[in-house]
């Protein structure tokens, strides 16, 4: 009899252990010291401050599972949106400004770290996040942003060169001066009122080129495959030369200004100038539209 009570005993403590556990892990609440209500941790906890930046020319992300939004501002903010059993850091490092999650189970259920900030103009941004989208808004000394299976967007972003990747998601540029390279796949590339130099490449989806300027000299190219390329308000401040093919798709081209030499399926059009920059649009199974 007493073995009995004893090993019932057991079983309803071990029980008990696995049932604290199996909840820690649901909601976030933790024995090992991460504090948070079952709600609030599944809802997402947000903690807001106002760090310094002064003697900071440079920010750094690295979190997952979540957006990173940055403006440019006069008062410094920053928002981190934790949900589960996630640790995050700020730090200073020099003269970065450093901020990281990570996961303190695996796998981690739900979990996400994002980012909300107002920054001062002129910072070179480095920001990963992965399961999650990136947008900047204002003038930045640079902008390097990686993601999965999210948007990359950005606006006004002044004279930075912009470096974008993704994958499973869209990139949208509008009001940029820079170089900008747009990466991503299955997800369509969209650049508007861009100056400078451009590449643009996604896969199963379109790029849209509207009313970009492209510097003297410059090497310019956007590419896809089963996606239209469309070019709309093209300008440039030298001499251009543009070249494109396709194949299963066709070619609807209006180039006013340009001398321009086709067949079914490739073109080139040129426009005489001192300095020559250079265009080349490549798709398949779809179609290539340039139009003023």
């Amino acid at each position: 009899m007493r073995l009995a009570l004893a090993l019932i005993v057991m079983g309803l403590l071990a029980f008990a252990v696995l049932s604290r556990d199996w909840v820690a892990d649901l909601t976030g609440l933790s024995f090992l010291g991460v504090r948070s209500t079952a709600a609030t941790n599944l809802e997402g906890v947000a903690q807001s401050s106002r760090p310094s930046f002064e003697g900071i020319t440079r920010l750094q992300t690295k979190v997952f599972g979540g957006h990173v939004r940055v403006s440019v501002g006069a008062e410094p903010k920053l928002t981190l949106t934790k949900r589960g059993r996630v640790e995050v850091k700020t730090e200073r490092q020099g003269d970065t400004f450093v901020i990281t999650g990570r996961a303190l189970v695996r796998p981690c259920w739900r979990c996400e770290v994002s980012v909300d900030l107002t920054v001062p103009a002129g910072l070179q941004l480095s920001l990963e996040t992965s399961n999650g989208p990136v947008e900047v808004r204002g003038a930045v000394r640079g902008l390097s942003a990686n993601t999965s299976n999210g948007a990359i967007t950005t606006q006004g972003t002044g004279t930075a060169n912009l470096k974008l990747e993704t994958s499973n998601g869209r990139i949208e540029v509008e009001d940029a001066e820079g170089a900008v390279e747009a990466n991503t796949s299955n997800g369509r590339v969209r650049l508007r009122r861009v100056r400078g130099s451009l590449r643009a490449e996604t896969s199963n989806s379109g790029v849209i080129l509207d009313r970009v300027t492209l510097g003297a000299g410059t090497l310019n190219s956007a590419s896809t495959s089963n996606g239209s390329i469309e070019v709309t308000g093209l300008s440039v401040a030298g001499g251009l030369r543009v070249e494109g093919s396709t194949s299963n798709g066709g070619l609807n081209l209006q180039m006013p200004g340009f001398s321009v030499q086709q067949d079914k399926t490739d073109f080139t059009a040129t426009k005489e100038g001192a300095v020559m920059a250079s265009l080349r649009l490549e798709t398949s199974n779809s179609s290539i539209t340039v139009r003023p």
